[in-house]
């Protein structure tokens, strides 16, 4: 993405095979001019399935945990046990705090994680530059299935390459073996023995065992706290 093309005081970004929102955008968009320190205002997005009408939010309690969090936390778990999503696509930014951190890694398959991490340090929610407004649906969230999470060898390859460029060395192991946990799970659904023999390779090469089986553990309770709450 070229930050170069840009001429407005504030930017916004969507795929081509996702749909803006027209009222949740102006919605939110007049909240944030009303407010001068606000650099990045995140919105919510409603998941969209071909043929169906939209029912779910992308960004649900998680998200909501996550950005209720102080700068610390979140400048710490912004590398280890992030929520997933994070959408451009439901984001309003002023585009001096873009620039201000060097626009995007060209360098980088995966755009969206990357520049959230780099916002997140330069920007604070407790000030005020960084807000959430989880009812304010901007965007609506293609899925269909040339997805990028479908193909789980090519999404462990982008967030291989991500974390190895980005993570700071003392959140590294559990940041990596967090996401080894999470694809490994992901694998065994959907029976993807490339993505599984990939994963338990790794795990033996770079001796992350115990990092690895503490957070499969912490994946399994949370996917059984999320079948009892059904």
């Amino acid at each position: 993405m070229s930050l170069k093309l840009i001429d407005t005081e504030y930017a916004f970004f969507i795929a081509s095979d996702d749909i803006i929102n027209p009222y949740g955008f102006t919605s939110m968009f007049q909240t944030m001019l009303a407010h001068e320190n606000m650099n990045i205002a995140i919105g919510n997005a409603y998941v969209l399935y071909t043929g169906k009408t939209p029912e779910q939010k992308v960004y649900g309690k998680e998200h909501f945990d996550f950005f209720s969090k102080k700068d610390s936390e979140i400048r710490k778990d912004i590398f280890i046990n992030f929520p997933k999503p994070l959408l451009l696509q439901s984001t309003i930014f002023k585009t001096a705090c873009l620039r201000d951190v060097g626009g995007w890694d060209s360098k980088l398959v995966w755009d969206d994680y990357p520049m959230f991490v780099k916002l997140f340090m330069r920007n604070s929610f407790d000030r005020g530059n960084i807000f959430f407004f989880a009812d304010f649906v901007v965007s609506f969230y293609r899925q269909h299935q040339f997805n990028t999470y479908k193909n789980l060898l090519k999404q462990l390859s982008m967030v291989e390459e991500t974390f190895k460029s980005i993570v700071p060395l003392k959140y590294y192991k559990d940041a990596i073996s967090n996401q080894y946990a999470f694809y490994f799970l992901l694998s065994l659904r959907e029976k993807n023995n490339k993505a599984i023999k990939k994963i338990i390779k790794v795990i033996v090469c770079e001796k992350l065992f115990f990092y690895f089986a503490k957070y499969f553990f912490v994946h399994i309770i949370k996917w059984i706290s999320r079948r009892l709450s059904k």
